[in-house]
């Protein structure tokens, strides 16, 4: 009776502890941490290196609040194994979403302490926003092009900025 217990307690562990342990949050990823802690599952898939920086797709369950209107690219950027950067492109044409607004609604709606830091200059067919979290020590940038009406929007941990530019000798 105990060894059966044993067994099913076992089973159970082996079973449910890998997808739990193991979860990943592409919304707040763990930024600054190692690939290895969160790749153990195989679902991070690499397809781009450029310039110190490793591109993975995740290929697990991935649910952005963007996903409710669009259907947006995701990948991540490592450099030395470590989670430099989520990256979400989309394409809005068709969608009727406001998009000069939408990054500081995102703000407002998320993080309202942020609006006033936030940042806006225009660069060719481009508005470029962007604002720093110090709290999480990351940097988001928001690209939104009028012509394409196409989405880039970056998340970088900026310890790990500076190390990219040590490798590649830029400042």
């Amino acid at each position: 009776m105990l060894k059966n217990a044993l067994v099913a307690i076992m089973m159970t562990l082996f079973l449910v502890g890998p997808s739990t342990a193991a979860d990943f949050n592409c919304d707040l990823p763990p930024f600054g941490a190692s690939l290895d802690t969160m790749s153990n599952d195989g679902k991070f898939i690499k397809y781009k290196e450029k310039k110190g920086v490793s591109y993975y797709n995740y290929t697990g369950t991935c649910e952005l609040p963007i996903h409710q209107r669009v259907n947006p690219a995701v990948s991540y950027g490592f450099v030395e194994g470590k989670l430099f950067a989520k990256i979400v492109t989309y394409s809005v044409a068709g969608v009727n979403t406001g998009q000069s607004s939408t990054f500081r609604d995102f703000l407002k709606a998320k993080y309202p302490q942020l609006v006033s830091n936030t940042s806006k200059k225009v660069e060719g067919d481009w508005d470029v926003y962007k604002v720093k979290m110090e709290d999480r020590d990351v940097t988001i940038k928001y690209k939104y092009n009028r012509v394409l009406e196409l989405v880039k929007s970056s998340w970088y941990y900026t310890p790990l900025r500076k190390r990219l530019n040590e490798l590649n000798g830029t400042k």
